[in-house]
Parts: structure tokens; C-alpha cells; sequence
């Protein structure tokens, strides 16, 4: 029988670069240092004659948040972030939304999606640079010294963490104890030019996080790791072998997205764990998504430049530039069945709802009422993933 209380699988080549982790790590802003001159080339949505630097900012606590148009996570924070400047003003706090893109693509994109944020052009990336920004989203919070006391994501900054910004005390943010921020390296040699990663997690919490050529994830289920491998829900993996229990965590990286991350993962986890992996049709149980009325008040015709996005905590999903099928898909381990799209509906959509965790039936129920999408239980005849002992697993 193949044990698994210890293992990891790791491929990798290394190639010798003239950028160290080191000397990257000098271009970084860090924590308790003093922020950098603030420089746009044009501000946005300010009050004419405004000058954003520290001086006029003094006595006031800041929010940077870079973003892109093309960035889904970017655009599902817009409300989010609306949701707070509308509750905290009139008090000594100003955000400022900060993206390298031109104003002719801006000033359209903000009337679709709006920003209720000043909005700093950086087309230099100059500001990028001098705050070691390299991916988006990024949220700097600098206090009313003007040093930095956080570095985040938008979804960890909540009301509590402004009150104790504006109250000048220490942040109670994730990662502030010294973790590393997903996707990031910690030795100070040359980094892997192709590499597959899978091992036993080292946390309790699921992250994940892609940029160009490489994806990583943290404390996955090992259905949800295949699931993701082959671009399926985990309600649509049927396991017909052992596998363990233990969450995991896996990195693909490769010189240039040729496309085959995803391939390289599926050998790796095959490979790793003794299974093969066969797609089947059977019949199952099955949620069908009609739009008998059309798309409802919260499935709006998508503003994104960039690509699908789709989180969710709390009580909230919230998807940016999804298709009818995609948001059926997103709906899957929620409702814990296959989802088939006959909603009509054509072309992507923006999304967000609400719903009461506590309450079984009301994730549908806001499905209906906030995106027009009825759901009926019926079975049909679709394909499935079906995970099989692989031919040579003996040892």
C-alpha cells in the first residue's frame, strides 16, 4: 500500500540571473519606513487645483490602492472600497487609487465602474517603482506621519483596521508578523526557470495566486487541487482510489506561459499521489440555470479590460467579466452539484451578491432576485472526472 504521510514532488532547473532576490529586495518599501514623494502625472476626481503630496496630506491618514483596468480582483474591490470611503468621510483619511494606464482608457472605464476615490495617473510607473509595486492589487496604508504601517491586499482592509489606522495604533493585518505574501521566493539565490511544486501545506489557509507563467496555491484538498488542475468543479471528480486526506500546496512555474501549466500539474499530481485521471459520462443529479425574465439588476454587461475573476468570503460572491457558464460554475461547490447553464444569456457579465451563510436556501434565493437565474434540480447526463488507481501503482 503507498503511504503519504511524507511526501513532496518537486522538478526544477535553475538559471543564473544578473537580479538577485537581494538586490530586488532593495526596491522595496518596507514597513516603518518613511512613504516616497507621491508623483502623478494627472489626478482624477479631486478638487480642482489639488496638489497630492505630503505636505497637503499632512494630519491625515492615506490608503494607496494600485489597480489596473484589466485586473479582476482590482475591479470586484471598486465596491468594497466605495463601501468605505462613503462611511469614513469627513474624517482625516484620504484614498487615492493609483494605476499606470492613460486617461483616454480611465476616464471611460471609472464612468462604467465607478471609483469614489481620487485617482492618481502614474503612466510612468514611477510610483510603482519608488513603492515597489510589481502586481496588482497592492494596498499601501501610510499613517499620519506619512511612514507605512501596512502593506496588504484590499480584501484584509476593513473597518477595523481604519479605525486603528485613524486611532494611530499598531494593524492587527494578516502577514504582518513576517509571512510570505503568496508567489513570493525566500532565498536570495537564482530563482527556478521551470520548477513544478507539491508538498504537504505549511498553513491552514487557502490562498491562491497567478501572474505570467506561474501559478501557486496554499492549503488546497486534494479533489480541489485535481479539480483546479483540470479546469473542473470538484462536484464534477468522482474518486474511485485512495487518496490522503492532508491538504497541500503546489507551484507551477515556467520561463513564459506556453499554455501547458495546467498539463504540468496533472502529470505532477498523478505522478505524486498513483492515480489516473479519466474523463466519463455518467448520469447524475444535476442544478439546471435558467433567465426566464433575462439578466436581473446585479448582472451587469461586464467594464473589465482583462480577464474572468471570480472570490468569495463572508456571506458575498462577486465575479468580474464571467460568462452565463462560468458563474454556473462558480455556483458549483456552493450548491455541492454540477451546474448546467440554459440561461440564453450571451456575452460576460460583472456580479456581486449578497447572502445569509446561515440560511441553506437563500444563496439561490439572491441568485434569483439579485441575477434573475432560477435553479431546478434534475438529472442529466454529463461529464465527469473520474479518478482510477493508475496501471503501475504497485510497490
Amino acid at each position: 500500500m503507498r503511504r503519504f504521510c511524507k511526501w513532496a514532488l518537486v522538478f526544477g532547473m535553475v538559471l543564473t540571473t544578473s537580479e538577485t532576490r537581494a538586490q530586488r529586495d532593495q526596491l522595496k518599501v518596507k514597513v516603518g519606513d518613511q512613504a516616497p514623494e507621491l508623483g502623478f502625472e494627472e489626478l482624477l476626481q479631486a478638487p480642482p487645483g489639488t496638489v497630492a503630496n505630503w505636505d497637503n496630506l499632512a494630519g491625515k491618514v492615506v490608503v494607496l490602492e494600485y489597480w489596473a483596468t484589466w485586473c479582476g480582483p482590482c475591479v470586484a474591490a471598486f465596491p468594497h472600497f466605495n463601501e468605505l470611503i462613503e462611511k469614513y468621510k469627513g474624517q482625516p483619511i484620504q484614498f487615492i487609487s493609483i494605476t499606470y494606464e492613460k486617461r483616454k482608457l480611465i476616464e471611460p472605464f471609472i464612468q462604467k465602474k465607478p471609483i469614489h476615490a481620487w485617482v492618481g495617473l502614474d503612466t510612468d510607473k514611477s510610483m510603482h517603482r519608488a513603492y515597489g509595486v510589481r502586481g496588482v492589487p497592492r494596498t499601501i496604508l501610510v499613517d499620519k506621519q506619512g511612514r507605512i504601517v501596512g502593506i496588504t491586499s484590499p480584501k484584509f482592509l476593513t473597518e477595523k483596521i481604519i479605525d486603528e489606522l485613524l486611532a494611530g495604533k499598531p494593524l492587527s493585518l494578516p502577514g504582518m508578523a513576517g509571512e510570505k505574501p503568496t508567489g513570493e521566493d525566500t532565498d536570495d539565490g537564482p530563482q527556478p526557470l521551470f520548477e513544478v511544486l507539491i508538498r504537504p501545506a505549511t498553513g491552514e489557509n487557502q490562498s491562491f495566486s497567478r501572474s505570467s507563467g506561474q501559478f501557486e496555491a496554499t492549503g488546497y484538498r486534494l479533489p480541489d487541487a485535481v479539480a483546479f488542475a483540470y479546469q473542473t468543479s470538484s462536484t464534477r471528480v468522482v474518486v474511485d482510489c485512495e487518496l490522503p486526506k492532508d491538504r497541500i500546496d503546489f507551484r507551477v512555474r515556467v520561463p513564459a506561459d506556453n499554455g501547458r501549466l495546467y498539463t504540468y500539474l496533472q502529470q505532477a499530481l498523478e505522478a505524486a499521489f498513483g492515480f489516473q485521471a479519466l474523463r466519463e459520462t455518467r448520469e447524475v443529479e444535476v442544478l439546471v440555470l435558467t433567465a426566464p425574465d433575462g439578466a436581473g439588476p446585479a448582472l451587469t454587461p461586464t467594464a473589465s479590460t482583462g480577464g474572468s475573476y471570480f472570490s468569495s468570503e463572508r456571506g458575498r460572491l462577486n465575479g468580474v467579466k464571467q460568462s452565463a457558464a462560468e458563474i454556473g460554475h462558480r455556483l458549483e461547490p456552493f450548491v455541492k452539484l454540477p451546474v448546467v447553464d440554459e440561461t440564453g444569456l450571451d456575452g460576460t457579465f460583472d456580479w456581486r451578491i449578497s447572502y445569509d451563510e446561515q440560511v441553506e436556501a437563500d444563496l439561490l434565493k439572491q441568485f434569483e432576485k439579485e441575477l434573475g437565474l432560477k435553479a431546478a434540480r434534475e438529472r442529466r447526463k454529463i461529464e465527469m472526472l473520474v479518478l482510477r488507481p493508475a496501471a503501475n501503482n504497485g510497490d
